[in-house]
């Protein structure tokens, strides 16, 4: 019985290591994998939203495009898992707001956090 309880619990912990893999690491305000954006207008919206996060006192705002989204997840679930993982806005504030697209799949999903729902619902 303790063999198939602690086999279950390495499964478990192999399973939930292989899901979080699939989870992307975001180290600018625009990630684009599917490669629709220009050097230029990449540039543009990092400056932007650089900007947007000094002027409303920490917001922020993050973009990620990929062709299409793991299957492994719902879409609420793989945005979800982006935005907590990246820690996207302040801690204590919440504040964090992603905008993931999925060329290929067409689709697009808004994750906002509590410190921002009352103006970005």
């Amino acid at each position: 019985m303790k063999k198939i309880l602690i086999f279950a619990l390495v499964f478990l912990l192999l399973i939930s290591i292989s899901s979080a893999a699939l989870i992307p690491v975001l180290n600018s305000y625009v990630t684009d994998n599917a490669g629709i954006l220009s050097p230029a207008a990449k540039l543009q919206l990092e400056n932007e939203l650089r900007d947007l996060e000094k002027q409303t006192n920490g917001v922020q705002f993050v973009i990620y495009i990929e062709n299409e989204y793991p299957k492994d997840f719902s879409l609420e679930e793989y945005t979800l898992k982006i935005a907590e993982n990246n820690k996207i806005g302040k801690k204590g504030n919440d504040n964090g707001v992603l905008l993931y697209i999925a060329i290929k799949d067409r689709k697009y999903r808004w994750e906002v956090g509590y410190g921002v729902e009352s103006t970005l619902n």
